[in-house]
């Protein structure tokens, strides 16, 4: 997106970036949760906008367990990273530099079967990724206001495209819809099938936040679909769209008994105030998913 138009982009991860050939971008391996090593590299590129998307995340079957076991590795990207980019913000406020700092919905937590979350709502984490995420917030929120750093946080509800990662839930039952296309399957298992999500393309995503760099005011954003989606009845549509729906049965491991709690995004300040707006919807991308998994087959 920001190659197209014309733009020098580096990517930087501590491990080696694995991206599409088509993919032009300048990258390296810089550990971002060490200041020295990062500052570094800043003071070197002189970036005119930051993007930090970096986080220390798995699916959300392991989520919970994953945050207790990396707690300090949690820390060090989501909150001691963002502030290393804050501070070299501060030291050179005359560059103009934009960061646009990736959030969590999982900085709150559902009170109500359905919970609709905007940018006046207070945090309330209950998980250690949701916390780590949320005093990113409170320090990009601390450094704008006090001096003057050029910083945003993008709120971000579940996205997918082809380049997430394949243990993710949309990625894992787009590839069981394209076997049972192609091979047919029978059946088609994931951890929940009642789990009802707030549902977005990555590159609409990419998008807003691409937007949100250029805003000469900066602020927080809750960048979702804002429509709640069932698992269920996206996989039912997704297989009625290849005429397989009714010889295919959808298993649930999960025996899940008690209400379930949803949290939605309501994205109308990026509708009105970037002029935003999500192209694709969850439908048609996992039908785009599927057929990227079919042409892999």
């Amino acid at each position: 997106m920001l190659i197209e138009k014309g733009e020098e982009v580096f990517g930087i991860a501590r491990d080696t970036i694995t991206m599409p050939k088509k993919v032009l971008i300048t990258q390296q391996k810089v550990d971002i949760s060490n200041r020295r090593e990062f500052n570094s590299f800043l003071d070197q590129v002189q970036p005119t906008r930051i993007f930090h998307l970096a986080a220390s995340h798995t699916n959300s079957v392991r989520m919970r367990s994953h945050g207790e076991d990396n707690r300090n590795e949690m820390f060090a990207i989501h909150a001691e990273a963002t502030k290393h980019i804050l501070e070299w913000q501060k030291r050179n406020l005359k560059l103009g530099c934009h960061s646009v700092i990736a959030l969590s919905s999982q900085i709150f937590t559902p009170t109500l079967p359905i919970t609709i979350i905007d940018e006046h709502v207070e945090e309330n984490p209950s998980t250690t990724y949701g916390k780590t995420k949320q005093l990113a917030l409170q320090y990009l929120q601390e450094y704008r206001d006090k001096f003057g750093v050029a910083t945003s946080g993008a709120i971000l509800f579940n996205h997918s495209s082809i380049y997430s990662k394949q243990g993710f839930v949309l990625h894992v039952l787009a590839r069981q819809i394209a076997n049972a296309v192609e091979h047919n399957a029978l059946i088609i298992t994931l951890n929940d099938f009642d789990a009802i999500l707030d549902i977005s393309n990555s590159y609409d995503v990419c998008d807003a936040m691409n937007r949100m760099s250029r805003m000469k005011a900066s602020s927080d954003y809750i960048l979702s679909s804002g429509v709640a989606t069932s698992l269920r009845d996206l996989t039912n549509s997704c297989l009625a769209h290849y005429s397989i729906a009714g010889r295919v049965i959808l298993e649930s491991k999960s025996e899940e008994t008690s209400v379930r709690k949803v949290l939605i995004g309501n994205p109308r300040k990026a509708i009105e105030r970037l002029k935003w707006e999500p192209t694709t919807n969850p439908l048609n991308l996992m039908i785009g998913l599927v057929e990227h998994f079919r042409s892999e087959s």
